[in-house]
């Protein structure tokens, strides 16, 4: 079921909806004050995953920090990509890189927007959300847009989150996992082994360059995987296996590429739908920034405007739109509710970002950019606002590029 349709759901029946979808018990949280209780005062006992049967392929589960069951292991992965990632002094030592990044898709863009008068927003987003994350894992530029490779893996990519969030039978009627009825898994294992061996060419490089004394002075992320040491504590691994190496840089590839890619396309989605919008944004740049002018990270904080509109369009289209499924890791009491071990649980975001309850107008864009910044940006010819194709709903959840 999609999260449109469990929102309404929620509207006939409350904000939490008890669903039985074959043997599967599931719990569906659909407000803001239900979310809050969960989170709150529920995290650790709903702290674990959900596996479905194409998580399982080839045993991604298992080295996933976003799938991985609540343990020593998984916060083992999150200590690490919280000291080598997400410290305030690692974003600052990595800015030089993410404007090298940007500077080279808006030259792209340029230059594609003068051979064939238009461009596809999305792909050069892509591209350069890949290479942002290629240069902090990987200390390298990995796609342009002629790369044949990068094309490839983003094609992989997509069909993996198609079938993460296509509803599969055998995952409500565990009988039928053998048969694999609908062909998910073997899909889904065919597009993660071209994926996973996309990741392994650097992993394998990277260990050949260590082994003949090539090893930089500058140490990146895969670095800090390959030189990881665990306690061996409590169940901590004594270090990472290539093969789980390869998962967490799969996983944040496509993490940092999909969920950018799909944020920026419905910002300027929205902005040429609300060309008030647009040009109040980019009044704002001109004051804070100046023409012509490149945009620091530094004055991002300044444009009180434009991280206005971001937040109403993460609101009205939020990139994962049941976030990752919760699981039940003991029998609890919840809001009166009993919720029996296992119960799956899907707070369901984008219903939050729609409740009239909390928003006035709900279902309208309202204030409440780099990229514009750059261009002077307008629709194809024959295109209006108010023919736009405002579809977007994958099938279970998971936002989808627009076309």
């Amino acid at each position: 079921m999609s999260h449109a349709s469990l929102s309404s759901l929620s509207r006939k029946y409350g904000p939490v909806v008890w669903l039985r979808l074959g043997t599967v018990n599931t719990m569906v949280v659909s407000s803001a004050e239900a979310a809050m209780e969960m989170f709150k005062n529920h995290d650790l006992t709903f702290a674990g995953r959900n596996i479905t049967e194409a998580m399982r392929a080839c045993s991604y589960n298992q080295g996933s920090m976003a799938l991985g069951q609540h343990g020593t292991y998984w916060r083992m992965l999150r200590r690490i990509c919280t000291t080598e990632l997400f410290t305030n002094n690692r974003i600052n030592e990595t800015e030089h890189l993410r404007t090298k990044c940007i500077d080279n898709m808006l030259r792209w863009m340029w230059d594609e927007s003068h051979k064939k008068g238009s461009i596809e927003c999305a792909r050069f987003v892509t591209l350069m959300s890949f290479n942002v994350i290629g240069n902090v894992m990987l200390s390298e530029d990995l796609v342009d847009p002629q790369s044949k490779e990068g094309d490839e893996f983003f094609k992989s990519i997509s069909r993996i989150v198609e079938w993460l969030g296509k509803p599969n039978v055998a995952d409500f009627f565990p009988f039928l996992q053998r048969l694999d009825p609908q062909r998910i898994k073997k899909n889904m294992t065919r597009d993660m082994e071209n994926s996973l061996g996309f990741a392994y060419r650097f992993v394998k490089q990277r260990i050949l360059d260590r082994q003949n004394k090539k090893k930089s002075t500058k140490v990146d992320f895969l670095d800090a995987m390959l030189d990881f040491q665990g306690n061996q504590k409590d169940g901590e691994p004594a270090d990472i296996s290539e093969k789980n190496i390869n998962i967490m840089i799969l996983e944040l590839f496509a993490a940092s590429t999909d969920t950018t890619t799909s944020t920026i396309e419905w910002v300027m989605t929205e902005l040429l739908r609300n060309p008030g919008v647009m040009r109040k944004v980019q009044e704002e740049l001109d004051q804070v920034v100046g023409q012509n002018k490149c945009i620091e990270e530094s004055k991002i904080g300044d444009l009180h405007y434009l991280q206005a509109v971001l937040k109403e369009t993460l609101r009205l289209h939020p990139p994962v739109p049941l976030l990752v499924p919760h699981r039940a890791m003991e029998d609890t009491k919840f809001m009166s509710y009993s919720i029996p071990k296992d119960t799956q649980i899907l707070v369901n975001v984008w219903a939050i970002g729609r409740d009239p309850v909390c928003w006035d107008d709900p279902w309208s864009f309202k204030r409440r950019g780099s990229l514009i910044h750059s261009f002077e940006w307008a629709l194809e010819d024959g295109i209006t606002p108010e023919v736009m194709d405002m579809t977007y709903e994958g099938e279970a959840g998971y936002n989808i590029e627009k076309g």
